[in-house]
């Protein structure tokens, strides 16, 4: 189960970085506000899922998750 949750960390944490980019773009700037809002939503729910994810495996391994951990996933299980 803890290495099922890591990877969704994982990959979770791989749509926040795209997601960060693509905000910062030419892309993001040319969509209409409905497409802006839509991504933002989208936005939203990756990083809910992110901090789920963080509470599920904190929980699992009895501690905190290192600074590391948080910033760049969980390089065992890629």
């Amino acid at each position: 189960m803890l290495k099922e949750l890591k990877k969704q960390y994982n990959y979770n944490l791989g749509r926040y970085y795209k997601a960060e980019k693509f905000f910062e773009s030419d892309g993001f700037f040319g969509g209409t506000p409905i497409q802006q809002e839509e991504w933002l939503r989208e936005f939203h729910s990756i990083c809910r899922n992110l901090s789920k994810l963080q509470k599920e495996i904190e929980n699992i391994l009895g501690r905190k998750m290192s600074a590391k951990e948080t910033d760049c996933g969980f390089g065992e299980v890629r």
